[in-house]
């Protein structure tokens, strides 16, 4: 089964925008969250690294958008 994610801003702006930007890179899932952040999984073959940016911080979610424990 595959991690879901959902993000935090870091407060840093890019002069592109904030938030995520590769939409390639995530399956957004409309069905999960909390209505304020999406919760989204990696696309296949794409990591954290792939998708985090100075303006998010990726943090592991469940389906529900609750922060999970760190592994």
């Amino acid at each position: 089964m595959a991690d879901n994610y959902s993000y935090k801003f870091t407060g840093k702006m890019e002069e592109w925008g904030a938030g995520l930007f590769d939409y390639t890179k995530v399956v957004i899932n409309p069905d999960h969250g909390d209505g304020s952040r999406p919760v989204f999984t990696l696309a296949e073959g794409a990591t954290v690294a792939d998708v985090e940016n100075p303006t998010i911080t990726l943090e592991k979610v469940g389906t529900d958008g609750v922060t999970l424990a760190s592994d």
